[in-house]
């Protein structure tokens, strides 16, 4: 990583039923190498070497960057 530029990483580490339902079939595939993941990477992965680690959120990537709650209240649902 470039020398002067501050890293952090927020660790996305679900319940089981807070895990997409799109996610819900690689989130049990991964669980057989590491049950900490959130459907698409293991909790080890999501940690930048070198930075701060910021915190942990109940939630898997897609709840975290995608507002479908916000704009899709349906398929938030799920």
């Amino acid at each position: 990583m470039p020398a002067g530029i501050r890293l952090y990483s927020l660790v996305t580490l679900p319940d089981a039923d807070r895990v997409s339902e799109a996610l819900v079939p690689t989130h049990w595939k991964l669980a057989q190498i590491d049950p900490r993941n959130d459907g698409q990477v293991v909790y080890s992965d999501q940690i930048v070497p070198d930075a701060t680690l910021l915190g942990f959120l109940n939630a898997d990537h897609w709840a975290v960057v995608m507002p479908i709650g916000r704009s899709h209240r349906l398929a938030a649902r799920s």
